[in-house]
């Protein structure tokens, strides 16, 4: 450069190629290069540019590049510094860009790997125990008839009654264990008693506590460990179950707690700021049931339903029909729970038998 800040009428480019002696271009800078690559061949290539200046000094930069102006080749069974022995066999592809599409020359043979093998196989082992041991359909749908027609046929699945005997195999263990061998519930556990109840009630409550919108250490796991059809046939199994030989049962009833129990329960209590209807306006004379929607109360297990009105005041039982039983149970203390549930257990259970299902 001069002092004028223009290029010096001595300094030069020189371009050569793949240390050749003679440059492709020679002239002062900037120096535009048309490089032809169609005369080289395919393969490595390297670009020499040499910067000389008026007082003599040189700059160098050297660059690499590809030229693939052939057609594309692809290699099938020979990779890059394999060991091999015996016969080599392999296949060699080639494509130009200027060839016409043919599939056959456009797509290389190659064995699927091993890799691909084994996690496809893995995948189908896993989608085929799923569907033997854990597909579980949401019940609106397990209870249509589409459902029932691909639904696993019955000499392949345990009927109801061997499932409340022994459990399912599957996780179930058998209902008898904890709420007896005819339903009629086990007061020390806290087990209600099944036989008559209705069965959509039956079938609402297991499905909720398969989904947990209804919460039980106890019954949730058994729930889930079910499919929706075997709690639609369990539930049909309790419905019709015979409790009239059943004995009610027993109550331990403070003389005060007593009045309190039967009061609550066949009037309610009068209140302007804490009324609370009598449970027989819902759960029928003397607590017989009412329908698929308010289950029988005579007669069950005191500490369940005393159980069963703390879960809705602790937002653990869905709140049911008209979100009803959790605005009582809040409005009831520990000692009218308890008088409550008392006075329901002490009472015979319905001697008619509640019919499976009607209409469904």
């Amino acid at each position: 450069m001069t002092d004028e800040g223009r290029i010096s009428p001595h300094a030069r480019i020189r371009v050569y190629l793949d240390g050749s002696r003679d440059p492709i271009a020679d002239s002062a800078p900037p120096a535009c290069v048309a490089l032809n690559t169609a005369g080289l061949p395919d393969g490595e290539h390297v670009v020499r540019i040499e910067a000389h200046d008026e007082d003599g000094s040189v700059g160098v930069r050297e660059v690499r590049f590809w030229v693939r102006n052939g057609p594309g080749i692809t290699l099938t069974g020979l990779r890059e510094q394999a060991h091999v022995r015996g016969m080599l066999r392999f296949t060699a592809n080639a494509f130009g860009a200027n060839d016409p599409f043919e599939p056959q020359r456009a797509e290389s043979p190659a064995p699927i790997p091993v890799w691909v093998w084994v996690m496809m196989l893995l995948v189908l082992g896993w989608a085929g125990w799923y569907v033997a041991e854990r597909w579980n359909p949401p019940a609106e749908f397990a209870n249509t008839p589409t459902y029932a027609s691909i639904a696993t046929t019955p000499h392949t699945a345990p009927s109801a009654a061997q499932i409340a005997q022994q459990g399912n195999g599957k996780g179930a263990g058998a209902c008898a264990s904890c709420h007896g061998v005819a339903g009629e519930g086990n007061p020390g556990l806290a087990a209600p008693r099944l036989a008559g109840l209705p069965a959509p009630y039956l079938t609402e409550q297991l499905d909720s506590l398969a989904s947990g919108h209804r919460q039980s250490a106890m019954m949730a796991p058994v729930a889930a460990a079910l499919t929706a059809r075997e709690r639609r046939a369990l539930a049909d199994y309790y419905a019709a179950l015979p409790n009239a030989a059943l004995t009610p049962v027993a109550a331990r009833l403070e003389p005060n707690d007593e009045t309190l129990g039967r009061d609550l329960a066949l009037r309610g209590r009068a209140s302007a700021t804490n009324e609370i209807p009598a449970c027989v306006s819902c759960h029928g004379d003397q607590g017989s049931g009412v329908g698929a929607t308010f289950p029988p109360l005579a007669g069950q297990s005191a500490a369940y339903i005393a159980n069963q009105l703390h879960a809705w005041k602790l937002g653990r039982r869905a709140a049911g029909p008209l979100a009803l039983m959790p605005t009582i149970a809040n409005k009831l203390s520990d000692r009218e729970i308890g008088a409550v549930a008392d006075y329901f257990a002490s009472l015979p259970p319905p001697t008619t038998v509640v019919s499976s299902r009607s209409t469904r």
